[in-house]
């Protein structure tokens, strides 16, 4: 791995870090690695916030993650990195990494992730001039999201508008379970209102989903109405039968298109 490989530092530190963490696996495994331990402590904290406490299938998902490498403090190091590489700016940091090691999945899935600066030209074009009424909140469906890079321009562009984390909300999905876990751990670094799903749009199959710290704070203070409360017993009624399912705010706003979509509740 060398230094050329990135057009960033921080990246290729991040990387560095990874490769540490132990040097027999080949670096999609310990990218891998890396976002289950991160994904699965922001899932916990999470349930703690929801009340539920720690849930023990999770607990034992990251226990396994860290015995897979032998220096499992460099996965800390490298979460650290992660964390001030978007504070200096917000943008698809890992879906850059990817490309830059070549862990894009070229081949069969077509993956080539959508550059920082292409994306919030993007969101400026789709958003520019966008009406906002009172008192209703915005949707944002992205039916195929990589590592987030249009859900961070677009929620970069709504905080430069103004927009606060209960003024909107992003339902973000993807086929391959890394850019979904991507996608998640940004947003919640990021503060992003967003349910992220691991699933595949065109056959309307879900995998798992998970909400982030900002949209469960929102939702916590949002007040309820008839079908919110409809969409809970539903959902309670599908994980008595299918042990771990969720539906959440993606049952109030199902996918309908391929394409990035907008609209107000």
């Amino acid at each position: 791995m060398k230094s050329t490989w990135f057009g960033d530092s921080r990246r290729y530190e991040f990387s560095r870090l990874l490769r540490e963490a132990d040097y027999s696996r080949r670096h999609d495994e310990l990218f891998s690695i890396f976002l289950t331990c991160a994904v699965c402590t922001f899932e916990q904290a999470g349930n703690c916030f929801q009340g539920r406490g720690r849930n023990d299938v999770v607990e034992q998902e990251h226990v396994r993650a860290v015995a897979q490498v032998k220096h499992p403090e460099k996965l800390v190091e490298a979460l650290c990195c992660l964390v001030d590489a978007l504070e200096e700016r917000a943008y698809d940091f890992l879906g850059c990494v990817l490309q830059e090691l070549s862990l894009n999945d070229k081949s069969y899935r077509g993956q080539c992730f959508t550059p920082a600066e292409v994306s919030e030209c993007m969101a400026q074009m789709a958003l520019v001039g966008l009406e906002r009424p009172q008192g209703r909140r915005l949707s944002i469906s992205e039916p195929a999201c990589g590592c987030g890079a249009m859900v961070i321009a677009v929620a970069k562009y709504l905080k430069q508008q103004e927009y606060g984390p209960g003024d909107f909300y992003v339902h973000a999905v993807d086929v391959d379970h890394r850019c979904a876990e991507a996608t998640y751990l940004q947003c919640s670094l990021l503060d992003i209102p967003a349910i992220v799903e691991h699933g595949n749009t065109l056959t309307l199959e879900t995998f798992k989903q998970r909400p982030t710290l900002a949209l469960l704070r929102t939702e916590a203070t949002r007040p309820r109405n008839a079908f919110s409360q409809a969409a809970e017993a539903i959902e309670e009624l599908i994980a008595e039968r299918h042990e771990g399912a969720s539906l959440g705010p993606a049952l109030e706003k199902p996918m309908a298109s391929s394409q990035l979509q907008f609209s107000f509740e």
